[in-house]
């Protein structure tokens, strides 16, 4: 009871503080004479929450209006709720007071001066106050104004058109009289080039992680890319590619400048986003000569950084252009290597095969990627060169993606890194080579959202991150192999972590891949072909399998696209058991495998000259709800390569 009383009270005290706090204030204009000045304010009147008033000073006969007791000089006052709730006293009233003087005590205005040459530019908003002395409000007037400027409210203000010097005079009136003009000269610049074209970049995110040993390893994480177009009158556009989804931005002009640095802040046609720019128009090639940054909306919960650069290659003859046209344009392959797999669900489905791509580098800056990943998703797009400075004789040439997989829910992004590297092969002709590389701390990120990741419950239990690491360089279709490639390499698979169960009524027996039949055989690096081979042949006396063809018993084949450095072939994978009748059994699982040849990787000891997957399908039966097991169709993922035995 007693606390039902408390609670009544509380209701009761609440409603009388909101009572109190929503009533309707008294606003009063008081006339304040001064020196003999006449005068009257009307227009007081009781206000409501959410209303206003309106307040008008009127001088009498040779008399002026000055100003509110606040400095405001405008005669008609309107008064908001919240501000008369501000200035209320304490009899509850908010008193606006006006000051009148006989029009014999007012002075002719004075434009204050502007010293020095008022600088705009093209493209950015010009903001100048005009400042005067004057007990009144005046009348502003401002003449042969440059293009897209104007005066408002006391201010001039826009955003200049075009490049040009203009005199302007300016002036100011109130009942006493006009002042002395006053001339100001004004000059605007033009925008320049370096802040016109489009900036390609892209967005990362640090990625911390704590070793087993207590070490912190901090990755930068491409979230997508951006492309910004400036015109040379100063409007953006910009489009956000990114693992919010897609965002187009867009500003009338750029906001601001300091010096030779830039500011904008562009906005959606709709939504909360926004994406802020900082240009430094003095930085040249091999820099990011913008950065970026987006909050709100979609990007609420975001941290990212972001860097652009006007494509040097687009700049005809200039020095970058010249600099790596000779040793960047051309065709390129690589192989994604594992680097580290995190399997997110209990399928346990991270793949251990080797995903390939391709590059084709062009002389306009563009780079169409091309490959397919681990577990045979194929992925392709264009994307933009971005330069960087990486010593005192040479550039570096970063190639950032981003691409959207698995309808918006994961992605493969990262940044490749190519420089060009001086090789002299056996023919003793020497080669300008670009090998391409994971980017410093950027490693490629492939996230896989499982199989149904939008479903009721989510279907997930597939899904799996992993990290990888590019290797590759150029490719031509002209090349011999057999320079390149010694007579020992050959064409291996990696074992596969999939057994086989075979079962008849009660009985059952699982058994491991036949690992000794798994291709290990030598390639014809003049033709880049395998050899053909026989499969296990049966030993009735042993009751077993045994190896017919040593060379290439599991039959492996082996063909190349020499256009694209594509290889593709199957071979049998073979598990060996018993009945239940005790006899032997041979299953051939037919794989398919496919990756990209890396010929100049073959002149690196240490690396594979060729790599790819195999898969081999599985099924995953999730029985966490055992009214509704969800079945995951699986392609267990496994490695090719190709490579030079050790000895």
């Amino acid at each position: 009871m007693m606390m039902r009383t408390w609670i009544m009270g509380m209701v009761c005290v609440l409603g009388l503080v909101a009572s109190v706090l929503a009533q309707d204030v008294s606003v009063q204009g008081v006339a304040v004479p001064e020196n003999g000045g006449e005068g009257k304010v009307t227009g007081s009147a009781v206000v409501k929450p959410g209303k206003s008033v309106t307040l008008t000073a009127s001088p009498g006969k040779g008399s002026v209006f000055t100003a509110w007791q606040d400095g405001d000089k405008t005669a008609k006052r309107i008064v908001p709720y919240a501000e008369a709730v501000a200035h209320t006293n304490e009899a509850g009233v908010a008193v606006y007071t006006a000051t009148f003087i006989p029009l014999s005590d007012l002075t002719v205005p004075v434009v204050t001066a502007v010293g020095g040459v008022v600088t705009g530019m093209v493209g950015v908003a010009f903001s100048l106050p005009v400042g005067y002395d004057s007990l009144s409000a005046v009348t502003l007037t401002a003449t042969k104004l440059p293009g897209g400027l104007s005066l408002k409210n006391g201010v001039i203000a826009g955003v200049p058109k075009k490049a040009e010097k203009a005199t302007v005079t300016l002036t100011a009136t109130n009942p006493k009289g006009k002042s002395e003009p006053v001339l100001v000269q004004f000059e605007i610049l033009p925008l320049p080039l370096s802040a016109q074209g489009t900036f390609t970049g892209y967005f990362t995110k640090d990625d911390i992680r704590t070793t087993g040993l207590g070490d912190v390893t901090t990755n930068q994480i491409v979230v997508g890319t951006f492309t910004v177009t400036a015109s040379a009158n100063g409007k953006l556009s910009a489009k956000t590619v990114t693992e919010k989804g897609k965002v187009s931005f867009s500003a009338k002009s750029w906001a601001d400048r300091d010096g030779l640095i830039l500011a904008a802040e562009l906005k959606p046609s709709k939504g909360g986003e926004a994406m802020a720019l900082l240009l430094n128009t003095a930085l040249g090639f091999s820099n990011f000569q913008m950065l970026a940054g987006v909050t709100g909306g979609v990007f609420a919960d975001t941290d990212w950084d972001g860097g652009a650069q006007k494509n040097a290659f687009s700049a005809k003859g200039s020095d970058a252009t010249t600099a790596l046209i000779n040793t960047c344009l051309g065709y390129y392959t690589f192989g994604l290597f594992n680097q580290e797999m995190t399997a997110l669900g209990n399928a346990e489905n991270a793949p251990q095969g080797h995903g390939y791509g391709t590059a084709a580098l062009k002389v306009n800056g563009s780079v169409k990627l091309a490959g397919k990943l681990a577990d045979g998703k194929a992925f392709s797009g264009s994307v933009t060169l971005v330069l960087i400075e990486w010593n005192l004789f040479a550039d570096q040439v970063l190639i950032p993606f981003y691409f959207s997989m698995y309808s918006g829910k994961g992605s493969v992004s990262g940044v490749l890194q190519a420089f060009p590297i001086i090789q002299y092969v056996p023919t003793l002709v020497v080669y300008q080579a670009l090998y391409l590389e994971t980017f410093d701390t950027s490693p490629v990120r492939w996230i896989y959202p499982g199989k149904a990741p939008a479903a009721k419950p989510a279907q997930s239990e597939d899904a799996f991150v992993a990290d990888l690491m590019c290797l590759g360089s150029y490719y031509s279709s002209l090349m011999r192999f057999d320079t390149f490639y010694t007579q020992d390499e050959v064409f291996t698979a990696d074992a596969p972590d999939l057994p086989y169960t075979y079962t008849k009524g009660s009985y059952a027996q699982t058994v491991e891949a036949w690992t000794n039949l798994l291709p290990d055989v030598q390639i014809n690096t003049s033709k880049m072909a395998l050899p053909s081979g026989k499969a296990p042949v049966f030993d009735r006396a042993l009751n077993a399998y045994v190896v017919g063809d040593a060379v290439n018993p599991a039959q492996a084949t082996f063909s190349l696209t020499k256009s694209s450095g594509v290889f593709k072939g199957k071979f049998n994978v073979y598990y060996d058991y018993l009945d239940e009748n005790g006899a032997a059994k041979l299953k051939a699982v037919s794989a398919k495998h496919e990756g990209v040849v890396l010929p100049w990787l073959a002149t690196t000891p240490g690396y594979p000259s060729g790599a790819g997957f195999y898969t081999l399908p599985d099924t995953y039966v999730d029985r966490t709800d055992p009214k509704k097991p969800v079945t995951y169709k699986l392609n267990r993922s496994f490695g090719v390569t190709i490579e030079t035995p050790e000895p």
